[in-house]
C-alpha cells in the first residue's frame, strides 16, 4: 500500500501542500518500508517546527532528569539555502525484518549501536 495523501496535521519537514504534505509512504503488511517527501525549505517554518519539537522534548524530559541537547539557531537557514530536493529512504532493517517473517526489529537490526550501548558493550566501538 502507498500512501500519497499524507495528512498536512501531521508535523514533520516535508512541504504542505493544500490539505495535505508533498510526502508519501511505502507499506508492506503494514510496515512502513519507505518514505520520500519534497523538503521544505522555509526558514520561518523550519525554525517554528523545531521550536515546537524542542518544547516537546523538554517537556517530556523534565520529570525524567535526562539531558536535553541544546539546539543549533543556524539549521533553519541552512535549510533556506539549499535547492529544491527530495530522496527516498528505505528501512533495509524493516524489509529484513518482514523477509524473516519476524513481528518486531529485535534481532534483525543491521546496525545495533543502541542495543550495544543499551547493554553497555562498548569493546567495538
Amino acid at each position: 500500500m502507498v500512501l500519497e495523501q499524507y495528512p498536512r496535521q501531521i508535523a514533520c519537514l516535508a512541504k504542505a501542500d493544500s490539505l495535505y504534505r508533498r510526502r508519501w509512504e511505502l507499506y508492506i503488511r503494514g510496515v512502513e518500508i519507505a518514505n520520500c517527501y519534497d523538503e521544505e525549505r522555509s526558514e520561518n517554518t523550519i525554525s517554528a517546527y523545531y521550536q515546537s519539537e524542542y518544547a516537546k522534548l523538554v517537556e517530556n524530559r523534565m520529570d525524567s532528569g535526562s539531558v536535553i541537547p541544546d539546539t543549533d539557531p543556524s539549521l533553519a537557514h541552512i535549510f533556506a539555502s539549499m535547492p529544491q530536493c527530495s530522496g527516498v529512504a528505505m528501512g533495509l532493517d524493516r524489509l529484513l525484518m518482514l523477509l524473516m517473517d519476524k513481528r518486531s526489529l529485535q534481532g534483525v537490526i543491521l546496525f545495533p549501536l543502541s542495543d550495544m550501548l543499551r547493554n553497555g558493550d562498548t569493546r567495538n566501538l
